[in-house]
């Protein structure tokens, strides 16, 4: 069946569209903020066969800002609450063979509802329950290469999603290998011919205003997602039982949603295999677009131990001079550095005279920390926090990273991820005030020179696969060497040693992100500056995470204290 769009009126911040999509009978609206609309209440929030023609309301909601979100985040979690599954995509602009960073986050709910929330616009925080509903991996996240989006969302962003379920994965577990695009899957499954245009597909998303064709190719991606999806459900749904006639019912709904967790076992956050009974097929057009040149950010592992072991270390004379984890206190021990005093709690004592000592009885290193959540209290799952990032840390001088454990923190895995992403939007903001974009040409060490690539390519070309090359294909390859190298015949030594031509090149205009902004504040506002950069992210990580166990005595301005007594912050070098 073709899809057939009519003309839509102009889009305008938030003003009315109307149009059909799917078919004669289902009816895409985005209504404007200040208007009001409610779903149909007899609209069933379950899997029904995808080609039955039943009308079907919905809303596309172009989102910029936190207040675009407030008024239907409570639409989308009831949504949410009664089936767990999101359609899910994401699109971005390339520009000369370069992939931007995600410019639309693109996600669908069973009702129809869908938010293009416009991340090349968005200049607030994301909403805490819209991250923890995309980290949430219980919740059915599905889509045409999603978890490659997943990563590319993650690097450029900071945002974390988790249960990511690749419809092309689930197709070839169905045994149907021949199309795998979103539109592929929608004529085999749904009987639904989609209009997939390459010329909106590669068009500029990061534009000031979305065309009307573009809003629709969008959402249409990431609500097709969850027709597909519901189609493979229940036709599985449909071989086991028979009683799938009229309206469903609450129990077989259940069953429904059973069989779906089911049918995606063992492919949640699973890069697709690509493969057909292990060999390799051949690539389809629905293969992901190249993600960015940089390495995803990685997701921490959760400690197996505790992060604070609260061991005692005392000074010669029984001076308590610190609390310290057990496999520092076993060091000292083994060097017969010190001895043990006692073993609850694990302590041990000194044998020389240590080069300084606390300075009051209110230390914040003299005193116990519980191994739970700053944040939440929970004792599960916990993960290292850096508060001052690490990229920044390890170019800061000497006398500020002393004593780094008190930047130090313990999270659950939940927290963590959420201050991850309101760190990259602080990293975002930093990144311009000091002009050391992050992802820009200046923060890409190593180069490609696209001519020595074709010199290599050609020569490898000729040197596997020469007598196998139609003859005219061959002197053009050898023309290519033969002017690279300036020479009038080619042999073989050169066409091996064009097959081994060193591509890349290093890029002198690199510097590391962190090290730009720590080197631009120095040489600004010298170490000063420095100190109010360490206390910005402290006072970040209070106002974004509002902790509420924190260890006893930790402070924003740790440390700096220290510096003003022994008169650092004038005299100190600028140490790499």
């Amino acid at each position: 069946m073709q899809i057939s769009l009519p003309k839509l009126g102009a889009i305008v911040g938030g003003s009315v569209i109307a149009g059909t999509l799917l078919g004669a009978s289902a009816v895409f609206v985005l209504k404007s903020r200040s208007s009001n609309y409610s779903l149909d209440s007899q609209w069933p929030f379950c899997f029904k066969s995808c080609n039955s023609a039943v009308p079907f309301p919905g809303n596309i909601y172009v989102v910029t800002s936190y207040a675009d979100l407030e008024s239907i985040l409570p639409r989308f979690e009831s949504d949410l609450k009664q089936i767990k599954l999101l359609g899910f995509d994401c699109e971005w602009s390339t520009i000369n063979k370069r992939s931007g960073p995600v410019s639309l986050l693109q996600l669908a709910t069973t009702s129809g509802l869908c938010i293009l929330v416009r991340l090349c616009l968005y200049e607030d925080s994301l909403p805490k329950c819209l991250l923890e509903v995309l980290a949430n991996k219980d919740i059915l996240k599905v889509g045409v290469g999603a978890y490659d989006d997943s990563c590319k969302l993650l690097a450029d962003h900071g945002i974390v999603v988790n249960g990511c379920v690749d419809l092309r994965d689930l197709a070839i577990r169905d045994r149907q290998y021949k199309y795998l695009s979103l539109k592929g899957l929608a004529l085999t499954y749904l009987n639904i011919k989609m209009e997939k245009l390459k010329s909106i597909q590669c068009s500029n998303w990061d534009s000031e205003t979305l065309t009307e064709k573009q809003i629709m190719y969008a959402a249409n991606d990431a609500w097709m997602a969850v027709r597909v999806f519901s189609s493979m459900v229940s036709k599985k749904m449909e071989k086991r039982s028979s009683n799938l006639r009229g309206n469903i019912g609450e129990a077989v709904a259940e069953a429904l949603w059973d069989l779906a967790c089911s049918y995606s076992q063992g492919l949640k956050d699973e890069k697709f295999r690509n493969t057909k009974n292990g060999k390799k097929m051949k690539k389809t057009a629905s293969q992901p677009r190249s993600t960015s040149v940089f390495k995803p950010l990685k997701l921490h592992s959760t400690r197996k131990q505790p992060l604070y072991d609260n061991c005692k270390l005392e000074a010669p004379d029984g001076q308590l001079l610190s609390t310290c984890d057990k496999k520092k206190a076993d060091w000292y021990v083994t060097k017969e550095l010190a001895d043990v005093v006692c073993d609850d709690p694990h302590t041990i004592r000194l044998r020389f005279e240590p080069a300084s000592r606390p300075s009051s009885d209110r230390d914040y290193y003299l005193f116990n920390k519980e191994n739970v959540c700053v944040v939440c209290g929970s004792g599960k799952s916990i993960v290292r926090k850096n508060v001052i990032p690490h990229e920044y840390r390890k170019h800061l001088p000497l006398i500020l990273k002393d004593h780094v454990s008190h930047d130090i923190l313990p999270l659950c895995a939940k927290c963590h991820q959420l201050a991850g992403y309101h760190d990259y939007c602080l990293r975002r903001k930093i990144a311009e005030e000091y002009d050391a974009p992050v992802g820009s040409i200046q923060a890409i060490q190593l180069l490609e020179d696209p001519t020595r690539r074709s010199i290599r390519s050609a020569g490898h070309a000729l040197a596997t696969n020469g007598i196998k090359i139609p003859q005219p294909r061959k002197d053009e390859l050898e023309r290519v060497i033969k002017k690279y190298y300036n020479v009038e015949e080619l042999t073989d030594d050169l066409i091996h040693e064009a097959s081994k031509l060193e591509t890349r090149y290093r890029n002198e205009a690199y510097i590391r992100h962190g090290e730009k902004v720590v080197k631009t504040i120095y040489d600004k506002e010298e170490l000063q500056g420095l100190v109010n950069f360490e206390k910005r992210w402290r006072v970040h990580f209070l106002s974004t995470m509002q902790p509420k166990h924190l260890p006893y005595l930790w402070s924003v301005e740790h440390n700096h204290d220290r510096l003003q007594e022994r008169d650092l912050l004038d005299d100190e070098k600028f140490t790499k």
